[in-house]
This record gives C-alpha cells, sequence and structure tokens, in this order.
C-alpha cells in the first residue's frame, strides 16, 4: 500500500486566491494569510466546489480551525471528509470548519518556502526602537531577496518614508516619542499610500481592528515567525 503524501505547510489565503482567480467571489480574512499544514490539493479543489456554487469567505484565527462559509442548497462536497473536517448549515449558508493545524515555526526553513515567495528587488522600510527587532526583521526580509532600509524612531520613520518609495513599511506600534500608529498617521497625512504592517505583540480582535481602521493594512503579531511575515508581506504586495 502507498504511503499517504505528506502534509505540508501552505498559505489559505494563497491557494484560496489561486482558485478564486478574479475578484468578487472571494473574501479572506488577515488570520488566513499564516500557514497551515495540510493537504493543499484537496483544499484546493474543495474550494472550487464551493465557489462554483457562490461567494465563499474564508476565516481563520490563531488556535482556531479554518471556515469557510457559501451561501447555497447544495450539501457539504464529500472533500470535506477527506480533510478531516466537519459541515453545519445556519439557514442558507453552509459552513465548513477544516482543522488544519499550524506549524512551529522551525517547521518551515526559509529554503523550503516556494519560489514564488521571494522578494527580490522590492524595498522596505522597518522601523523598531529595539535593535534585535530591526535586525530580525532585516535578516528575514533580505534573506528573501528584499531591500531594506531601517529607523529607529517613528520620527525617523516618517523623514525616511517621505525622503524616498518603498514598496512596505513595517511599523512598531510601542515606540517612544512617536508610535507607529502616529507615525502612519504622519505619512498618511502627506499624501503616502504605501502599504503598511503593525509590528506589534498586540493581537485581540480589537487591537487589529484599531490598526486597520487607522490607515494600516495588516497586522504582524510579535514574536516574529520567518514564514508568517513572508506570507504576510507577500500578501500585501501581490
Amino acid at each position: 500500500m502507498p504511503n499517504a503524501l505528506p502534509m505540508r505547510p501552505f498559505s489559505p489565503a494563497v491557494i484560496a486566491r489561486q482558485v478564486a482567480g478574479g475578484e468578487g467571489r472571494l473574501r479572506v480574512s488577515l488570520g488566513c494569510e499564516a500557514s497551515r499544514i495540510g493537504d493543499a490539493q484537496a483544499f484546493a479543489r474543495l474550494l472550487t466546489l464551493l465557489l462554483a456554487a457562490g461567494p465563499v469567505k474564508l476565516t481563520a484565527r490563531t488556535g482556531q480551525p479554518l471556515v469557510a462559509e457559501v451561501q447555497t442548497d447544495i450539501d457539504a462536497p464529500p472533500e470535506i471528509a477527506a480533510l478531516g473536517g466537519t459541515a453545519e448549515r445556519k439557514g442558507t449558508v453552509l459552513r465548513l470548519i477544516l482543522p488544519f493545524a499550524e506549524p512551529m515555526a522551525d517547521e518551515v526553513p526559509h529554503e523550503a518556502l516556494p519560489p514564488d515567495l521571494r522578494l527580490r528587488g522590492r524595498r522596505f522600510l522597518v522601523a523598531d526602537d529595539s535593535a534585535t527587532n530591526r535586525l530580525i526583521l532585516t535578516e528575514m526580509l533580505t534573506g528573501a531577496g528584499a531591500q531594506v532600509d531601517a529607523a529607529d524612531s517613528g520620527r525617523s520613520a516618517v523623514t525616511m518614508a517621505l525622503e524616498r518609495e518603498y514598496d512596505l513599511l513595517l511599523l512598531d506600534i510601542a515606540m517612544p516619542g512617536m508610535e507607529g500608529g502616529e507615525a502612519l498617521e504622519a505619512i498618511r497625512a502627506s499624501g503616502c499610500r504605501t502599504p503598511a504592517l503593525a509590528v506589534t505583540a498586540n493581537a485581540m480582535a480589537h487591537q487589529i481592528e484599531e490598526y486597520l481602521a487607522g490607515g494600516f493594512d495588516g497586522h504582524l503579531a510579535k514574536p516574529l515567525r520567518h514564514e508568517d511575515l513572508i506570507l504576510r508581506v507577500r500578501g500585501l504586495l501581490g
């Protein structure tokens, strides 16, 4: 009897966008950018069936299963059982719960990342008052092929962001003098619309909503994980 295929880390958001193609059929929460372990091909087949039935909403939170919802009168596809998931119906909404595990940080070495996750030619601005965090972020991003400039304060970040063009800003929230949110407000006030990630240990749902409402395009939780960083960055840059 042949051995089962190994379960590998994959980003549900990346797979979902590949399957959906055009916009308008898919809504993906920020938590779906982080990787899960499972059968990516079976997940793609399931999404294909769901998208044929209607627009799909995909959500995930740390420590929780992946959830796919579609408004349809069809029964749950048999692929859900193959993925170890369950289905429930709430009125006209079919809700599928997929218990994909979250990989440990050391389960996805940099060398194992797919080539399309490389960031060659991109330039980023990293702002953090911690020299250690600046070094970690810089090494992670340059290792993926990006060019990185680093600022040690919010005020420096504002100056640098307005002096040259960047593909992405990664701003620590809790910087003394000028916090990341204040720095981004000043940057946005100048007319700069460069995508920005809030880098912080604050990961409660209401805190993330505040960052998004304040102009950030996404959130990156501390402690930093290489694979989460690269996937989140690629998710913003497309």
